[in-house]
């Protein structure tokens, strides 16, 4: 959950909208600025709550807002992101820029503290994966946004996907911020992934759930 709503499962959603008291709003949908094509609906209750419901790879899952008040400030929340100049995603919250690889070791330790997870069961496997995805379900996209968390997910997924290609993780600077520095794994044939975007796109926007095992899909797109 972070400060403006909470997400929740599609059963949990379907639930909620066995009260008869959920109806479908227009008006919200009409002046949302979620991205509509990826939405099924926007109910609102008579107690004020606001439920906006995903469809496409969320498949029915929902953000529970708990007054017209807060979903009015996310709607002004993200207004303002469209806004604002574009930055980097890793400015300001990946540690250690261009020596990023050389604290890999610190960062997963760091993580099995922050997860209270015994380090033993960070093995890079996928049951690791699964692991650590129940984890950050539990803390939330916020947290999991603060730069420590973050840096060190980062970190354990990219030796995941190192291990997996036998290869090596390398910092590249970005090509959009020459003042960033960006950690890609490399295999053989210097073909490269990385795992850093959809990470975060995950946590600010939610758009397809929380699971690691997402970066299976990122190495059978590496490219050269």
């Amino acid at each position: 959950m972070d400060k403006y709503r909470k997400h929740i499962s599609a059963k949990a959603a379907r639930e909620l909208l066995e009260d008869k008291e959920w109806l479908l709003d227009e008006e919200l949908w009409n002046s949302t600025r979620y991205d509509t094509q990826s939405l099924t609906a926007i109910y609102k209750h008579t107690d004020g709550r606001i439920l906006v419901v995903w469809g496409r790879g969320m498949k029915g899952k929902a953000d529970l807002f708990t007054s017209p008040s807060m979903y009015l400030s996310f709607m002004d929340y993200i207004k303002r992101l469209s806004e604002s100049k574009p930055e980097h995603i890793l400015k300001d919250i990946l540690l250690y820029e261009r020596e990023f690889t050389a604290h890999i070791p610190k960062l997963v330790l760091t993580l099995a503290m922050t997860t209270k997870t015994d380090t033993e069961l960070l093995d890079f496997s996928d049951d690791s994966l699964d692991l650590l995805t129940k984890k950050i379900r539990r803390l939330g996209g916020e947290k999991c946004l603060q730069p420590e968390l973050f840096s060190s997910l980062v970190a354990y997924l990219s030796q995941a996907m190192r291990y997996r290609l036998q290869g090596t993780i390398r910092m590249r600077q970005s090509r959009t911020d020459p003042e960033v520095w960006e950690p890609w794994v490399f295999d053989n044939e210097d073909r490269s992934c990385q795992c850093w975007s959809q990470l975060y796109r995950m946590f600010a926007e939610n758009e397809y759930g929380y699971d690691l095992k997402f970066i299976d899909m990122e190495i059978k797109l590496r490219r050269v």
